[in-house]
């Protein structure tokens, strides 16, 4: 099939090294090209491609987040096999793939067997021919490992020829191990300083010492062994190797193969000899952790030994995978067996739960803290995070507790990262996906078997989904819905890509309804439970307000939580933290700012009002710092007249800022010494509520705009001039247009241009602007209306 190269990479084909130019059509085998153009580097001619998909993400979960990642095309995994193996060989690969992004990774099987290759396909395979068997055939064998049935285990010193691939790193991992974990960290520019990355050698380790002795009864010599330990040592073990090609190359494998033809035998065919010679050689050596390669055989042989509560790779010696039957085995090793054959299943499902996070830190700790008590029912964690300011507390969170993290640019919403991870394109998200949980970061898990909730209504032939309200409405928030692969790649988004409010909404609500979608694709969504209080997920917003939060500390423990005194940053900051207000200085640090400006007014102002309300923490505020005004909160959610509890002096007022007739019914309840608008900060709402309200500002009074920094955001985009350009223009009006005015009836005899306009400003219009001022601060926009 003929594909153009839409980057120049070096490819394989029939075991040679192929380059192929940017630009250039070439004629490949589908199997070849599959792995390309998952990777983005190639496409079928004919089509040409939106995008082409990125390389991998750098950032992965792990140690490997804070390390640059080799480039991908320069890496191959490998391992070796015989047609008794082909099944443990997909297993493994499988594996690896399941836990690791591996785009633009080649996988390639070392093998003498033309049953094998029949089934791999030769450029999947490194073929052991007649010419590399002989290379081996001077090699010493014990009576007890005989050639027939451990000859094989030489051949992964292959990965030390594969010079004519052009890779600059092989990672050769043994057919009888199985990947549980992520191992992007062997992709890890970190690695570059060493010539071997291995782990321990199992022998070596304390759990064997006491079977040396009769191991050496049988017939084993353990000279070079006893030598290595007595000058500290540790050999490593093969059934891990990681080779950095470009220090140990052909040419050390040659001389590798004379000193193995010419030596006498140590004591385990190719891991002793390999240890004898690389401790001649002086290789820089990497050990990796035992978690790295976890043996099976501990549990038999040194049952005390600690088990890591995470393995990174298992290697399945005693419960050899698909070879031995599962009643041969010891019970302990029953665990393993079972993994092997569900890792082996092809029909097996991936279901992702992948968290939605912005801004809201504290509500991804509890996530990941209730995830660890959760029954996760096969299912892996994901979160995607839309970029802030402050990025890495994330990434290393998601470190702490091994879970992976996918950094987003953060444009169109938590709809426009669903519209990325649906066309494959967000980088380091897996595309392997069956099933789909998204949740929004406000939300929290309140059943510990809530995926189980999911999947069993998805298995009943409808779609799950999560709502809020008291009653199922026909729409499908993104607060928490399934979604499978099947019926992700069929949807139609109302805007490719999403990038604004409205298009959010529209695929929650209007036309390209997510609902109606579901509807015509044949499913019905329904709520998991119908229930808010017996939901397995709950909104935030509403938990303090039903008081659900103890029940929450019943089923997932909370953590301690060790307060520190916040610094005081002044009188106002002060009642700001203590009502938990945004304004604090543990957030958007206005409060001090706000201070300097209305200080002077605290005991004579006699009413205020804020857009916006939430749950009332700053009308709290402003109740204290004015002690003798009325405070007015507007808001268009209902649930914020919670706020009329607090304080006699608190007034509610049902409202929407978008709606200028709703604005003006406010005229009643001023006029007012202070204005904040703290609204939605859409760039039309600041402006209409600017010109509705801004009348009602007594002279000398305030009036706020917060967070104008969302005139720089194109999401909040819905006008054609922002609210920092609408208020730069009124500078002009602020300064009189600069107009030359009229020369006074008496003017000072000692004054003598006039004719320059050099005279009092309040003559230069019949009617002057309402302005004194506007100030500009970070985030802030401060009006002073004109004092009489």
């Amino acid at each position: 099939m003929k594909y153009l190269t839409l980057q120049t990479v070096t490819v394989l084909k029939n075991g040679d090294s192929l380059k192929l130019t940017a630009g250039e059509v070439v004629d490949l085998s589908p199997v070849m090209a599959h792995d390309w153009l998952r990777a983005g580097f190639l496409a079928p001619v004919g089509t040409l491609p939106k995008t082409a998909a990125a390389p991998a993400a750098d950032m992965r979960r792990g140690r490997v987040a804070q390390q640059k990642i080799m480039r991908k095309s320069a890496i191959c995994i490998t391992t070796v096999i015989d047609r008794n193996y082909r099944l443990a060989a997909r297993t493994l690969f499988q594996s690896i793939r399941r836990h690791t992004d591996c785009t633009g990774i080649d996988f390639k099987i070392i093998t003498a067997d033309p049953e094998v290759v029949a089934e791999f396909g030769a450029e999947n395979c490194h073929v052991v021919t007649d010419p590399i068997r002989a290379r081996y055939a001077d090699v010493k064998y014990s009576k007890e490992l005989p050639p027939e049935k451990y000859h094989t285990s030489w051949y992964r010193y292959e990965i030390f020829a594969f010079d004519q691939y052009g890779y600059e790193r092989v990672i050769c991992i043994d057919s009888d191990c199985l990947c549980l974990n992520d191992i992007s960290y062997l992709f890890s520019e970190e690695l570059n300083q060493y010539d071997l990355i291995s782990v321990e050698d199992h022998i070596v380790s304390k759990c064997f010492t006491a079977l040396v002795p009769e191991l050496t009864a049988q017939g084993l010599n353990f000279r070079g062994l006893n030598q290595r330990r007595r000058e500290g040592k540790i050999d490593i073990q093969p059934a891990l190797l990681v080779a950095n090609r470009k220090i140990v190359s052909g040419a050390w494998y040659m001389r590798l193969l004379d000193y193995a033809n010419s030596t006498d035998f140590t004591y385990s065919i190719d891991e002793g000899i390999l240890n004898d010679f690389i401790y001649q050689d002086g290789l820089r050596i990497k050990l990796l952790p035992l978690e790295w390669d976890y043996q099976d055989l501990y549990e038999i042989h040194c049952p005390t030994l600690p088990v890591p509560k995470h393995p990174i790779i298992v290697h399945c010696q005693e419960s050899k995978p698909f070879i031995k039957e599962r009643a041969s085995l010891d019970p302990r090793m029953h665990k393993w067996h079972d993994r092997w054959w569900e890792e082996s299943r092809t029909d097996s499902t991936k279901t992702i739960i992948a968290i939605i996070v912005w801004n809201r830190f504290d509500n991804l700790k509890r996530w990941l803290r209730c995830w660890d008590l959760c029954d996760h029912a096969g299912a892996e964690l994901i979160v995607v995070h839309n970029l802030e300011t402050n990025n890495d507390r994330y990434m290393q969170l998601c470190q702490q507790y091994k879970v992976r993290y996918v950094p987003r640019k953060n444009t169109g919403f938590d709809i426009g990262a669903f519209q990325d991870v649906c066309k494959d394109r967000l980088p380091g998200f897996p595309t392997d996906w069956a099933n789909l949980l998204w949740i929004t970061d406000d939300c929290i898990p309140m059943q510990k078997d809530f995926v189980a909730q999911y999947l069993k209504v998805l298995q009943a032939g409808r779609l799950p989904c999560y709502e809020i309200s008291d009653e199922v409405k026909r729409h499908v928030r993104t607060t928490g819905f399934l979604v499978t692969r099947e019926i992700a790649r069929r949807l139609i988004f109302p805007r490719d890509p999403i990038s604004s409010r409205e298009d959010c909404y529209t695929f929650e609500h209007k036309g390209f309804s997510l609902y109606e979608q579901l509807v015509k694709l044949g499913f019905t969504p329904r709520m998991v439970t119908p229930r808010l209080e017996a939901a397995p997920l709950w909104d935030s917003g509403v938990r303090k307000s039903l008081n659900l939060m103890p029940r929450h500390e019943k089923v997932f423990s909370a953590e301690p939580i060790v307060q520190v005194p916040p610094v005081s940053a002044g009188f106002l900051d002060d009642l700001a933290i203590k009502y938990k207000s945004d304004k604090s200085s543990l957030y958007h640090n206005f409060a001090t700012k706000y201070d300097r400006l209305l200080a002077s007014s605290r005991e004579s102002a006699t009413s205020i009002l804020e857009i916006g309300v939430a749950q009332g923490q700053s009308l709290r505020m402003w109740a204290d710092y004015f002690p003798q005004a009325a405070i007015h909160g507007a808001d268009i959610s209902r649930a914020s007249r919670i706020c009329e509890t607090y304080n006699k002096r608190i007034r509610f007022h049902l409202a929407d800022q978008n709606d200028l007739a709703q604005l003006k019914n406010l005229e009643q309840f001023g006029p007012f010494d202070l204005i904040i608008d703290d609204g939605n900060h859409f760039w039309r709402e600041q402006i209409v509520s600017f010109e509705g309200l801004f009348p009602y500002v007594k002279p000398g009074g305030l009036y706020i705009v917060e967070d104008s920094v969302t005139a720089y955001w194109p999401e909040y985009k819905n006008h054609p001039i922002s609210c920092v350009e609408y208020f730069k223009k009124l500078i002009d009006d602020v300064n009189f247009h600069g107009a030359r005015g009229r020369i006074p009836a008496n003017p000072p005899p000692d004054f003598n241009d006039w004719h320059k306009g050099w005279h009092r400003r309040e003559d230069c219009q019949d009617k002057l602007p309402d302005f004194e001022s506007i100030q500009f601060m970070n985030s802030l926009i401060v009006i002073r209306r004109r004092w009489p």
